[in-house]
């Protein structure tokens, strides 16, 4: 459903991020991501509970940098839960003239988020023109949560169709 992502990157090119998905699952078994190239994967708490991600290796899933995160299934009327995943690395040393930055971001590969937000951190004392990305620029901080506000407006139509159903085995 929602995929937010706060990433800070420092002057050294060092960087934290912590990517939290909002789930309602209810055919997989794993959530797969890519990691970005050369990142550490330093915790992932599902549903409030830690829980110990497998790497996946070979050529065929992106060189070792597809990791498998086992998740919730979820039952009609069940809330979204949380998935929330820390990680850092580098990115290389931040330099004066033309410098091109890749925002090291994690990729859900097998559950396609409705809505992802991006909150970027970066240093003030460089200058940075062009955002080269699919992602739409948001001048303020209120469009951001504007956004969620939609995204819960639509989980509570959700839970409300649900206690509206006919199905018994779905209702609180």
């Amino acid at each position: 459903g929602l995929a937010e992502t706060l990433l800070v990157l420092d002057a050294a090119g060092t960087y934290r991020g912590r990517v939290e998905y909002h789930l309602d699952n209810r055919t997989e078994q794993f959530l797969e991501v890519a990691m970005p190239e050369g990142s550490a994967l330093w915790t992932a708490v599902v549903a409030d509970r830690p829980v110990k991600p497998t790497r996946m290796e070979g050529a065929g899933a992106g060189g070792g940098r597809h990791v498998r995160i086992p998740i919730v299934k979820t039952a009609e009327g069940d809330l979204d839960y949380k998935v929330v995943l820390k990680y850092g690395g580098r990115v290389g040393r931040l330099g004066a003239g033309r410098y091109r930055v890749r925002f090291p971001l994690v990729r859900a590969v097998n559950i396609e988020a409705e809505l992802s937000q991006v909150r970027l951190f970066v240093p003030e004392e460089y200058t940075w023109l062009d955002f080269d990305s699919i992602m739409t620029r948001v001048e303020e901080a209120g469009t951001l949560g504007a956004n969620v506000l939609r995204y819960q407006y639509k989980q509570a139509q959700r839970t409300l169709q649900t206690l509206q159903s006919d199905n018994p085995f779905a209702r609180p």
